[in-house]
């Protein structure tokens, strides 16, 4: 008697656990939401005549919080926020230049296949330069990323996602007159993160 009830238990058990509806991270209607915190350190030398001199040092923190909505199943669009503090010492120089940038725009991420996703991101945004010296730079910002990665599920509803990313930017003083140049930044980093599907 005790087989036949926990061979009935068993059964039981096994049809409900398959009968449960499995958590599909991009589906119509969920959410994503993501973060990424990245922080440098660099070091600028210059070799000259067989001597190495420092040049100077520059310290970054950025910040880029993420949400986005499935429009349908595999493709999600969002608002990106992205926030940059950077500090830089100049070698000789008793002055540290700091930099504080903000960035917001528009991303579309879609989930191609098993997985891999491709997603791309402009937007427009603005940075603050100060010195004692020179006193104080602001600047405008458009950029756009362009971004591949791969979700590995860690659950139903959170993934770790791996990246290769290339982004473009130009900086442009402002009140500068039409003949001051822009800064023109162009980048490809790898990157990780983690990302929760609601």
């Amino acid at each position: 008697m005790k087989t036949i009830l926990y061979t009935c238990l068993l059964l039981i058990t096994t049809i409900s656990m398959q009968a449960q509806d499995v958590f599909n991270q991009t589906a119509e209607g969920n959410w994503l939401a993501n973060g990424t915190a990245r922080i440098f350190s660099t070091s600028s030398k210059a070799k000259l005549d067989g001597n190495t001199n420092k040049i100077g040092s520059t310290f970054e923190v950025q910040a880029g919080p993420k949400v986005g909505y499935f429009i349908i199943d595999d493709l999600a669009i969002g608002l990106e926020v992205f926030v940059s503090l950077t500090s830089t010492n100049l070698e000789g120089v008793s002055d540290n230049v700091n930099t504080n940038a903000l960035f917001v725009g528009p991303f579309a991420r879609y989930y191609v296949y098993q997985g891999f996703f491709g997603e791309a991101t402009v937007g427009i945004g603005g940075s603050k330069t100060t010195t004692n010296i020179i006193g104080e730079q602001k600047s405008n910002i458009f950029g756009w990323r362009l971004t591949g990665g791969y979700n590995i599920a860690l659950g139903n509803h959170i993934s770790l996602e791996p990246t290769i990313n290339y982004s473009w930017e130009n900086q442009k003083p402002k009140d500068a007159g039409d003949f001051t140049p822009s800064t023109v930044i162009s980048s490809f980093f790898v990157g990780i993160g983690f990302t929760a599907f609601l």
